[in-house]
Order: structure tokens, then C-alpha cells, then sequence
């Protein structure tokens, strides 16, 4: 059951252009912040000052057989929307910066801005979210199909 519960999660979502669209520019976040690790640790120094005490969302990548790293990396894009966006225009408006690295980061940081990008990451965070915890609810050892 878990299996056909999946298949169907992934022919879903790979049959809207918007939806692999989405899912690419999600993938593209987590590429540009993980190249380095200064990228990285300029993100997760804004995210970390939220609340010392709460978890930190921090941008997943996105694994093609197991839908629940989809589920988290839209949840992290979701809660960390304004502080991707902050450590954009950092990157993009620091002189060390590589001009390239400046250009991808203004761009992506356009994307951000686009209202597609913000309500598609609303739109697949609910419906993965409850993917996920069906999918969960479907593994529980407890459960009598």
C-alpha cells in the first residue's frame, strides 16, 4: 500500500510543469547554499537567531524516491522565506562576492519574490505536510489495514 501511496505522490506532482518547476527552483536553493559552506553558514547564522530554543528549518535536499524530504524541504522554504530572501541581497550586495555568485543570488532572490514561488511553497507545504503524516499514519506498526 505504502509503495502505491508514493508512486502516486510522485506521478502527481511530475505531471504539472508548475509543480517540477517548482520543485527545481527548491532543489536550486539548496545547490546554492550548500556550494560553499560561507554560503551556507551566512543562512543558517539568520535562521539561528529566530529563537535559540526552537528547531531550525535549514533548506533539505530534495531525494526522488522518498516524498517526505519534499514535505521538508518545502516546510524549511516556508519558515525560512524572509531570511532566504535577507541572505540574498546579502550575498548579492557583498563586494567579496564573485560577480557570478552575486547574479545567481539576485536571481534567485527575484524568484523568491515572484508570487508563484510563495504560493506554490504554500500551496505543496499543506499538501505534502499531509502526505507526510498519511504516509506515517500508513507505516505505523499499530495500524490494521
Amino acid at each position: 500500500v505504502l509503495g502505491v501511496f508514493g508512486l502516486v505522490g510522485k506521478t502527481t506532482a511530475n505531471s504539472c510543469v508548475a509543480a517540477i518547476r517548482f520543485f527545481d527552483f527548491i532543489q536550486k536553493l539548496y545547490m546554492f547554499f550548500t556550494a560553499t559552506p560561507t554560503r551556507y553558514a551566512l543562512l543558517t547564522k539568520k535562521i539561528a537567531c529566530i529563537d535559540k530554543n526552537k528547531r531550525v528549518y535549514v533548506l533539505k535536499n530534495l531525494n526522488k524516491t522518498r516524498w517526505s524530504c519534499h514535505a521538508d524541504a518545502t516546510k524549511d522554504v516556508v519558515f525560512d522565506y524572509g531570511f532566504i530572501k535577507e541572505t540574498f541581497l546579502e550575498i548579492s550586495n557583498d563586494l567579496d562576492q564573485k560577480d557570478f555568485v552575486k547574479i545567481e543570488s539576485k536571481k534567485l532572490n527575484e524568484s523568491m519574490c515572484t508570487l508563484e514561488v510563495a504560493l506554490y511553497a504554500i500551496f505543496w507545504n499543506d499538501i505534502l505536510k499531509r502526505f507526510n503524516l498519511t504516509s506515517h499514519l500508513l507505516q505505523d506498526l499499530k495500524i490494521v489495514l
